[in-house]
């Protein structure tokens, strides 16, 4: 679905990010991806799945928590702003 409904370079939404499938998928494809997960047993191993870098690829997952989340993005929409 991700290779035939997105382009490299797009981002890829999973609201039921469980073990970090379809993030790992769209990252292999060249894809960004946004990934949200409640469970905090099935984000401890999403950190695990996906906290690997690629071989030819330097940039590294980052993982937030709703609060971390929440501050970034009100920091952007200040910067945004100004």
């Amino acid at each position: 679905m991700i290779k035939f409904y997105s382009y490299k370079g797009d981002l890829v939404f999973d609201s039921f990010g469980g073990r970090g499938t379809v993030g790992k998928t769209a990252r292999n494809l060249g894809r960004y991806f946004f990934l949200t997960e409640q469970e905090s047993t099935y984000v401890d191993r999403m950190k695990i799945y996906l906290g690997q870098p690629m071989l030819f690829e330097p940039k590294l997952t980052k993982f937030l928590s709703l609060a971390e989340f929440f501050q970034l993005s009100q920091e952007q929409e200040y910067d945004n702003n100004h």
